[in-house]
Order: structure tokens, then sequence, then C-alpha cells
């Protein structure tokens, strides 16, 4: 019978010492996520400034933005590059005689 207070001691002890890993980890998780997500959010920023400066420059800087951002620096084929160049060069014409 004296095993059984020591058993609901252990078990609470356990559930103690699991809750507080949960919640550490949990902390260091959400910590993770604001890091990730202020992290994907100047990317995202510094994505769209590359392109709006390479819509208003020309063509090399556009492919420049494009290299960077799209490609994430590995493009071996600079024909893909200048497709690419073209294809937003195209659709920049596109929205623009759209009439609002």
């Amino acid at each position: 019978m004296s095993s059984a207070p020591c058993s609901a001691v252990y078990r609470v002890c356990l559930s103690v010492q699991i809750f507080t890993v949960i919640l550490f980890v949990l902390q260091i998780d959400a910590i993770l996520r604001k890091e990730a997500m202020k992290a994907m959010t100047e990317t995202f920023y510094a994505a769209i400034f590359g392109y709006d400066e390479g819509i208003l420059s020309d063509d090399c800087v556009l492919a420049a933005a494009l290299w960077r951002n799209l490609f994430n620096r590995q493009c071996e084929d600079p024909q893909q590059l200048e497709l690419m160049v073209e294809y937003v060069r195209k659709q920049v014409c596109l929205f623009l005689s759209v009439s609002s």
C-alpha cells in the first residue's frame, strides 16, 4: 500500500515535467515562427522592390531581379531568363492596356 502514494507523486511530477517541456518547446516554436515570418516578409518586400525597379528600368535590371528572386540565383540557361523578361514586359503592357 505504501507504493501507491509514491506512484501518484511520481505521476504528478512526471506530468509537471512533461508539461514544462511542452511549454518550453511551444515558446521556442513561437519565437522561431516569429523570426521566420520576419525573414519571409523582408524577402517578399525585397522581391517586390526589385521587380518594381526592374519594370521601371531596363531589361538588365529586370533580369537581375528575376534571376535573384524567381530563379534563386541558379539559372543555368540564360535563354530562360530572357524569355521571363519578355513575358514580364508583355504582361505589364497587357495590364497597362486594360481600361479601369
